[in-house]
């Protein structure tokens, strides 16, 4: 017989493993209860959430990302006869933060090169939300080499006039009042002129070792 009901549960999504001790929750007044074989029956929806039984120990296990009811079924055998109780398992929903899908490379530029737009598109998801939801944002880890900027999904790297040198840019994705960064790295490499039709320099008059113009 059944002792005592497995009361329904509620757990959020994403939660920790689950565990109910199911001492108690059969009986068995002809028998020695520590013979009684225990086991999960039914899970009403296996995509939510999976049961298993060591011991008298049930154990629930949540799928990633996923939330809704299940109902789970469990048994006991005893001298071939079995009981089983049913309880339901409500999994709450979680509002996740984006994740970054497609990572931003590098980027190696050359001093005063033109301003660099980067479409934004498809480099942060969000499994909860619309890819129209969420809101961009940049800050640039030297200002005096490049300046950042973001319109829509388009970020727009500035290079400072005369700067060489290499910094880091963070993109930030914003989406139900939660955010995920990524970071790439900018390098400004000093620009090359010739002098004496041989001799490549850098702009700050120094020669390079070993280069020729041809």
């Amino acid at each position: 017989t059944v002792g005592w009901a497995i009361p329904d549960m509620v757990a959020h999504e994403d939660a920790a493993p689950l565990t109910v001790d199911l001492s108690g929750v059969f009986t068995d007044i002809d028998s020695n209860v520590s013979a009684m074989v225990r086991s999960v029956t039914s899970v009403s929806n296996p995509t939510l959430l999976g049961a298993e039984i060591t011991g008298n120990t049930l154990t629930l296990t949540f799928a990633p990302d996923e939330n809704g009811d299940a109902e789970i079924t469990v048994g006991a055998v005893s001298d071939g006869l079995r009981v089983s109780d049913t309880f339901l398992v409500t999994v709450s929903p979680v509002d996740d933060p984006p994740a970054v899908a497609a990572p931003l490379a590098d980027i190696l530029a050359v001093r005063d090169d033109p301003d660099a737009a980067i479409s934004l598109s498809g480099v942060f998801t969000d499994i909860d939300n619309e890819p129209s939801e969420m809101r961009f944002s940049a800050v640039s880890g030297d200002t005096s080499l490049v300046t950042v900027s973001v319109a829509g999904e388009i970020l727009t790297l500035a290079f400072q006039s005369g700067a060489i040198g290499e910094t880091s840019v963070t993109v930030t994705a914003a989406s139900g009042g939660k955010n995920t960064d990524t970071t790439f790295t900018v390098t400004v490499e000093p620009t090359l002129f010739t002098l004496s039709g041989s001799v490549v320099y850098l702009h700050t008059g120094i020669p390079v070792p070993g280069t020729l113009v041809t």
